[in-house]
Order: structure tokens, then sequence, then C-alpha cells
């Protein structure tokens, strides 16, 4: 199971469909107080996460799904659109 995170739709639905093309199951978070809401009730295999988001960035979110009993062996990938 993959959980994407990402506050742009786009790139949460271009995730998605590559995802479900590999066979994956999909969950799917717009911030990341969601994505950590997901993780706290079910396991996931790969967290995706943007850097920047509202109401929770994916640096604040990797922190706390860190601590998380699964967190630790959660592989993460991290994106961002920045170029600074």
């Amino acid at each position: 199971k993959i959980v994407l995170t990402d506050d742009n739709p786009l790139i949460i639905k271009l995730l998605r469909e590559l995802s479900l093309r590999m066979g994956h199951t999909v969950k799917e978070a717009y911030n990341g107080k969601e994505a950590l809401e997901i993780l706290q009730n079910e396991s996931a295999d790969i967290l995706i996460i943007d850097k920047d988001m509202p109401i929770m960035n994916g640096i604040e979110a990797v922190k706390l799904i860190r601590e998380l009993p699964t967190g630790k062996e959660l592989r993460i990938y991290a994106l961002t659109g920045d170029w600074d």
C-alpha cells in the first residue's frame, strides 16, 4: 500500500495512476495531517509526500510519522516543486 500526499490534485492523480498500474493499493492525503491520520490507523509500505503543503508540511509530518510504531520501517520518498 502506498500513501500519496500532496496538496496538488494533479500530482496525486498522476502518482495514483502510476501506482495503480504497478498493482499497488493507494490512499490519498492532501496535507501532512491527513497522511499522519491515515498512518495512525492503518499500515502502509511506502509514503510519498510533498515537502511544502498547508496545515502540516511534509517535514513536520515525517517527524511525527517516524514516531509511530510502524513509522520506523516505512519507506518514505519526499517530493518538492521548489527550485530554490
